[in-house]
């Protein structure tokens, strides 16, 4: 009995290691595929122009 209990007990350590983290993994690669990809435009903040200044000065 307690070594029908180690067995078990060795094999869901093995489980948790090696086949959780790849599950995991492969779960986040769906997710992410699934997502609509967000539509990157550039950032705006080195093409403020101050109206004080003008457009040709810094």
């Amino acid at each position: 009995m307690i070594f029908i209990y180690r067995i078990l007990f060795f094999l869901m350590i093995k489980v948790n290691e090696d086949a959780l983290p790849w599950i995991r993994g492969y779960i986040a690669r769906k997710r992410l595929q699934k997502k609509e990809p967000l539509g990157k435009t550039p950032s705006l903040r080195g093409y403020v122009v101050d109206p004080e200044l003008g457009p040709n000065e810094s």
